[in-house]
C-alpha cells in the first residue's frame, strides 16, 4: 500500500517553529495529526480575538471616538454579550477542569480584564496628548479609528484576522507555500502633503496612483494581539512579526521596509501601566525570515523524503521524526506518546512497539476528522492528568525517606537498633546464671565461667552469622554426653529443654526476619545511595520544582551509575529495598518507624500504579488511533 503521508505545506510561523522546537511535536501535530483539547489559555485567546474581530467587522458601530464616560468597556459590551452567548458555556467548561495561573476569581472577571486592557491600549493610541510626547510618536501609525467627524467604523483603515498565502521559491525554483493570519492589519496614507485629502484608500488599493500630481506613499502597521502578560522583551516573537511583513510585501504594493510598522500588545496579567502593554519591532528582516523559511522547508523536506522511503522499504520500526528534548516538554501534549520520553518515565511500555504503531498511522494518513477525535484527544488528556498526580506522590516519596534516613541516622548513631537475637542470649545468660548456683565437675565448671564471660562481654557489633557460630557451639557442648549428666543430675534439666526450643524457633525465622544491626544499616545505606542523586531535593527545593519531562530530573536518578535509569525503574528498585527494610525493622521496637516505612511503600505503590495505568491507556490509545 502506498503510503498516505499528508503534504506539510502549505508552512506557517507555527509550523516552522514547531519543527524547529522538535521534529517529533511536528509530526504529532501535523502528521500523525493526533487530536488536542481545547486548553483555556488558547480558547480565551480565540474568544478574545472573536469579540474585537466581531467589534470591527461590523461597520455600522459606533466610532469609539464618540464614546462619553468613563466605562472604557462600553464600546465593546454588545460584541462582548454576543460572542460570550456563543462560547460561554464550552469556555466555563474548560475553565472549571484547568487550574488557571492567574488571580482572577471567575472566568467573567478574567475576560473583562482582557477586553479593557485592549481597550485602554486603543485609547491611548487614539489620545490627542498622546501624539505630543516624542517617545510616542510611532503610534500615529497604530491609529485605526476613524476621525471625530465619522459616526460609526465605516471609514475606518483597520482590517482584522487577514489571511495571507503567499509563495516564495528555492535556487532550484521549487515553490514553497506559505499561509497565516494578521490580527490587525492598518494602512493609511502617511504623506503630509495629502492629509487634506476626504478619501481613505482601501487597505490594498494601488499605492501608486497620484493625487495632485504627488505620489502617495502608504503606512502598513501590522499589530498582533496577545492574551499573555507583558514580557520583558519581545525577542521570542520577531520572527512572527517578520512572517506577517513578509506577507504584505508579497502581496501588496508595500516593497520598503520602511513603510512598515510592526508591533504587539499584550492584554494579560495586572500591568496598570499601558505603555509596557505595547511593543514595536524596531527593525524588519524581511529577507532573512524568507532565509529561515526556505532552510526550515529543506530541513522538513529532507525528513518527509527519508520517511517515506523507510515506509517503502517496510521499515515500520524506525524513528524518523527526532523528538529535540527542550523546556517546553512538560506543557507539551505528545509528552506520554513520545518515545524520548517514554523510555525514561516508563520502560515498561515497548518503545519500539510504540514507534512502530505511530509509523503506521502517519502513512496511513493521520487520524480522521470525526466524532471520535474528540474522544481519543480525552483519553489523552487523561493521561496527561495522571502526571500531576504522580508528580505529587514522587515529591512525597523523596520527602518520606528523608524523615527515615534522618531517623535511621539517629539510631545508628546512639547505637539504639538492638541486636535481633538479644532475647536467645539473655535465657542463654540466666541458665549460665543457674548453672553457676550448682556444683559441677570440674570441666564443666570451666565452662560454664568461660561462657559466662563470653557472653556477658561480647562486642555489639558482633555480625549475625558469628552469633549463631558461638550460640550453636554453646549448645553443642551442652549436648556433650558427660554434660547432660550433670544437668540431669541438677534438675535443669527442664530449663535446657525450654533453652533448646527457643533456640530451634529462632533458627526457624533466620531466613525470614532476623538480621544484624549491620544487615540492616547496610540496608539503610544501600536506600541512601539508591536515593543519593536526589540530594539536591533539599539544597535546591526541588521538591517543589520537579518536572517528569525534564533531562535534569532522570540525571539526578542515575547519578550513582553509569546506567539510565528510567522512573519506573528507580521506583521498582527503592520498592524492593523498602520491602526488605520493612521486613528486617520487625526486630526493633519501634512501631513508629515501621509505620514510617509502610507510609513510604504505600507511596511508592501509588506511584507504580500510576504509570501502569498510563501504560495500559497509551496502548488502548494505540490500538484505537
Amino acid at each position: 500500500m502506498d503510503s498516505k503521508l499528508v503534504n506539510y505545506q502549505p508552512l506557517s510561523h507555527s509550523r516552522r517553529t514547531k519543527f524547529e522546537e522538535c521534529p517529533r511535536a511536528f509530526s504529532f501535530s501535523y502528521l500523525e495529526k493526533i487530536p488536542q483539547l481545547d486548553n483555556i489559555y488558547a480558547a480565551v485567546g480565540t474568544f478574545i480575538h472573536g469579540v474585537i474581530e466581531d467589534f470591527y467587522n461590523e461597520l455600522s458601530n459606533k466610532n469609539p471616538r464618540n464614546y462619553k464616560g468613563d466605562n472604557n468597556f462600553r464600546h465593546f459590551e454588545e460584541a462582548f454579550k454576543t460572542r460570550f452567548e456563543k462560547d460561554g458555556q464550552n469556555l466555563l467548561k474548560l475553565y472549571s477542569k484547568s487550574e488557571v495561573n492567574n488571580s482572577f476569581p471567575s472566568l467573567e472577571i478574567w475576560l473583562e480584564s482582557l477586553m479593557k486592557s485592549y481597550i485602554s491600549i486603543e485609547e491611548f493610541i487614539h489620545n490627542p496628548e498622546t501624539k505630543e510626547d516624542e517617545q510616542f510618536k510611532y503610534l500615529a501609525n497604530f491609529e485605526f479609528w476613524p476621525s471625530e467627524e465619522e459616526e460609526n467604523l465605516s471609514n475606518s483603515d483597520l482590517k482584522m484576522e487577514k489571511k495571507f498565502n503567499v509563495k516564495i521559491y528555492t535556487e532550484n525554483n521549487d515553490e514553497v507555500a506559505i499561509t497565516g493570519f494578521i490580527d490587525q492589519l492598518i494602512q493609511s496614507k502617511s504623506s503630509e502633503e495629502h492629509s487634506n485629502q476626504n478619501t481613505q484608500s482601501s487597505l490594498f488599493e494601488e499605492a501608486n496612483s497620484n493625487v495632485v500630481g504627488k505620489k502617495i506613499t502608504p503606512r502598513t502597521t501590522i499589530i498582533d494581539i496577545k492574551t499573555s502578560k507583558p514580557p520583558k522583551n519581545i525577542k521570542s516573537y520577531e520572527d512572527q512579526l517578520n512572517t506577517y511583513a513578509m506577507f504584505v510585501t508579497k502581496e501588496t504594493e508595500v516593497q520598503n521596509n520602511s513603510d512598515l510598522n510592526a508591533g504587539l500588545f499584550f492584554l494579560g496579567g495586572e500591568e496598570d501601566d499601558v505603555t509596557k502593554r505595547i511593543f514595536k519591532l524596531d527593525k524588519l528582516a524581511v529577507e532573512e525570515i524568507e532565509k529561515k523559511f526556505l532552510f526550515s522547508n529543506q530541513a522538513i523536506h529532507d525528513v518527509y523524503s527519508k520517511d517515506i522511503e523507510a515506509y517503502n522499504q517496510k521499515k515500520l520500526d524506525s524513528e524518523i521524526w527526532e523528538p529535540q528534548p527542550n523546556n517546553l516538554c512538560n506543557w507539551c501534549w505528545y509528552k506520554n506518546l513520545c518515545p524520548y520520553w517514554v523510555e525514561r518515565k516508563n520502560s515498561k511500555l515497548e518503545v519500539g512497539e510504540l514507534s512502530q504503531k505511530l509509523h503506521e498511522v502517519r502513512h496511513t494518513g493521520g487520524v480522521q476528522y470525526g466524532y471520535e477525535r474528540e474522544i481519543k484527544a480525552e483519553l489523552i488528556d487523561n493521561i496527561n492528568q495522571l502526571d500531576e498526580v504522580l508528580l505529587k506522590e514522587i515529591k512525597n516519596t523523596v520527602l518520606k525517606f528523608k524523615a527515615i534516613e534522618r531517623q535511621f541516622e539517629f539510631f545508628v548513631k546512639e547505637n539504639e537498633i538492638e541486636d535481633p537475637l538479644f532475647d536467645l542470649k539473655n535465657e542463654i545468660k540466666n541458665f549460665l546464671s543457674l548453672l553457676r548456683d550448682e556444683t559441677f565437675s570440674n570441666s564443666f565448671s570451666k565452662f560454664i565461667k568461660e561462657e559466662s564471660i563470653k557472653f556477658s562481654a561480647e562486642d555489639k557489633n558482633i555480625k549475625l552469622d558469628e552469633s549463631w557460630e558461638k550460640i550453636t557451639v554453646f549448645f553443642n557442648e551442652l549436648k556433650k554426653p558427660d554434660f547432660q549428666i550433670e544437668i540431669k543430675n541438677s534438675k535443669l534439666n527442664e530449663k535446657l529443654e525450654f533453652l533448646l526450643q527457643k533456640g530451634r524457633d529462632e533458627w526457624s525465622k533466620k531466613e525470614d526476619e532476623i538480621v544484624s544491626r549491620e544487615e540492616i544499616i547496610k540496608n539503610i545505606m544501600d536506600i541512601n545511595s539508591y536515593l543519593q542523586g536526589l540530594e539536591k531535593v533539599t539544597k535546591i527545593n526541588l521538591q517543589y520544582k520537579v518536572k517528569l519531562f525534564d533531562q535534569s530530573f532522570y540525571d539526578l536518578l542515575s547519578n550513582q551509575t553509569d546506567e539510565k535509569i528510567s522512573l519506573n525503574s528507580w521506583l521498582e528498585g527503592i520498592n524492593n529495598l523498602l520491602h526488605s527494610l520493612h521486613q528486617q525493622t520487625k526486630a526493633l521496637k519501634r512501631n513508629n518507624l515501621n509505620n514510617a516505612i509502610t507510609e513510604l511503600i504505600e507511596s511508592v505503590k501509588i506511584s507504580l500504579d500510576i504509570l501502569s495505568r498510563q501504560g495500559k491507556e497509551v496502548k488502548k490509545l494505540l490500538d484505537i488511533l
